[in-house]
């Protein structure tokens, strides 16, 4: 074989080898996508029950695996019990498919809202975009909600006073089984706290409300807020406008 014949048959090959790397590369340009069938958002759950996640994977190519996990948005250590936490994986094999998971909802955890997220895998490793779905968990050793009475101000009608005015919030919160914790604050427009009476409750069924605030220096619109949250994290809020000018 010439020189010539060589090196047009190394160009040949180098060409050929790229070519194939380029292609093996475009052939799987995108990544999963994800369908949750089950449940819907919103859906209402109790600690203890068990319920069925059903999703639909599909890839390009071929799917490799996938993810449902499970979190709270509320930040850890604010709540009188455990956060739901944990990850179920399991493996694809195909382009296409459905899987039904059946889940059970901690019985140990606070009730409130949590976010289930599913994600899929491809044999590439390209995940899909992830799928949130909100579930809200009532924790089923109490389902009553505190209650709140708040005698004054009047929460119906704006109070409106000057600037630096003092003024008191009276009433009362109960609960059924017991407090977690209880109060009321003062916010400004952005809902940012400006004066905070939120307390540690200890497992009270009644909490007496009984708090000074001054009016803010600023003119402008703030909200009252009492607050109450039970043992098991079941809140109830009320809240009232306060006028500074």
């Amino acid at each position: 074989m010439s020189k010539l014949s060589f090196f047009a048959l190394s160009v040949l090959c180098l060409s050929l080898f790229f070519t194939s790397c380029k292609d093996d590369v475009n052939l799987d340009l995108e990544k999963p996508e994800v369908v949750v069938n089950n449940p819907v958002n919103g859906t209402q759950l109790q600690t203890g029950e068990s319920f069925e996640v059903n999703a639909t994977f599909s890839d390009d190519i071929l799917l490799k695996g996938y993810s449902i996990q499970f979190s709270s948005p509320l930040e850890s250590g604010s709540l009188p019990l455990g956060i739901w936490d944990n990850e179920i994986t399991g493996t694809l094999s195909n382009a296409l498919e459905t899987v039904t998971e059946t889940i059970t909802v901690p019985t140990d955890i606070s009730a409130g809202q949590y976010v289930m997220t599913v994600t899929g895998m491809d044999d590439k490793d390209k995940d899909s975009d992830a799928v949130e779905i909100t579930l809200d968990v009532l924790n089923a050793s109490d389902l009553i909600a505190p209650s709140i009475d708040i005698t004054a101000p009047d929460f119906g009608v704006t109070l409106t006073l000057d600037p630096g005015t003092s003024f008191t919030v009276d009433g009362t919160i109960t609960d059924n089984a017991g407090l977690f914790k209880a109060g009321v604050q003062l916010l400004d427009d952005n809902g940012d706290v400006l004066t905070d009476f939120i307390n540690d409750a200890n497992g009270a069924t009644s909490y007496t409300v009984a708090e000074t605030f001054a009016a803010p220096l600023d003119a402008g619109t703030y909200t009252l807020k009492a607050v109450a949250i039970d043992g098991v994290n079941n809140i109830t809020e009320s809240t009232g406008t306060l006028l500074v000018q």
